[in-house]
């Protein structure tokens, strides 16, 4: 079952409450999001090997077709460190948060299958840049 993204969100807070100086307030963050993960039947290890899935609320969408597999993508070679560097920008940007989840989807594909279609890219660009 995907994690919501209010659930992610929230053991995003969490973990960064466990390093709080104050041992009661870093134990009783770890059990929640000890709590948030029983509840989707995940575990720390699914955690850290990025296994965790989180719904953003967008339906899946079947491969339109407006981009090539990763062999014969250009963007796998030719475009990739643009793109890292639109990533890395984007990361310092306030965005609403349809954006940010957007933008988060398509970082999740490049780490993956190593490719973004033209549109995707367009859409990573733009917001790097305001």
């Amino acid at each position: 079952m995907a994690m919501s993204l209010k659930d992610f969100r929230q053991l995003e807070k969490l973990m960064t409450q466990t390093t709080s100086d104050n041992d009661h307030e870093a134990l009783a963050a770890l059990r929640l999001a000890n709590v948030i993960l029983k509840r989707y039947n995940y575990t720390w290890a699914d955690a850290f090997a990025r296994l965790v899935k989180v719904d953003n609320g967008m339906p899946e969408v079947e491969d339109g077709g407006d981009s090539l597999p990763r062999d014969n993508n250009p963007t796998a070679s030719k475009d990739a460190a643009a793109i890292r560097s639109a990533f890395e920008a984007v990361k310092f940007k306030e965005l609403p948060e349809y954006l940010e989840n957007l933008i988060q989807s398509f970082h999740e594909q490049f780490t993956q299958k190593g490719y973004l279609s033209a549109k995707q890219q367009g859409i990573l660009f733009k917001a790097a840049e305001q």
